[in-house]
């Protein structure tokens, strides 16, 4: 499992979710997803700047933008963040890597293609780099 991370999304195009985890502290992904786009791009427009987190009482929500897609990462304010960040950013890139050829628009707009990724996700990111290095 992620060691850092809580909650994992990905967004696309106007915050249409394409991917997330299933945990307990979202409850409605569509209207969650919709409205931390909302938040980033008002923050783009207003500031002309990229929002990088969110901070609140217990949880830190992390923002990665790599390849169209927007990563949202939940995590615990007991976290370090420079931890959370580092783990948002390699499931991104791991996410990138598996799904290059596969975008929502050439998927027919079919989500369901990208929920393998939960097996990866579950996994850890030592767990992650051992296979690799074992199938060299």
């Amino acid at each position: 499992m992620a060691e850092y991370l809580q909650d994992f999304l990905v967004l696309k195009d106007g915050g249409k979710v394409i991917f997330s985890t299933v945990s307990e502290i979202i409850q409605d992904q569509l209207l969650f997803g919709g409205f931390l786009e909302a938040i980033n791009t008002i923050f783009n427009i207003a500031l002309q700047d990229e929002l990088h987190t969110i901070e609140g009482g217990q949880y830190r929500i992390t923002f990665y933008t790599k390849s169209d897609y927007q990563f949202i990462g939940i995590s615990s304010m007991k976290v370090d963040y420079n931890q959370a960040a580092g783990e948002l950013k390699f499931f991104a890139n791991k996410f990138v890597e598996q799904f290059k050829d596969r975008s929502p628009e050439n998927s027919n707009n079919d989500v369901r293609v990208f929920q393998c990724f939960t097996s990866e996700f579950k996994k850890s990111k030592k767990e992650i780099i051992l296979e690799r290095i074992q199938r060299i």
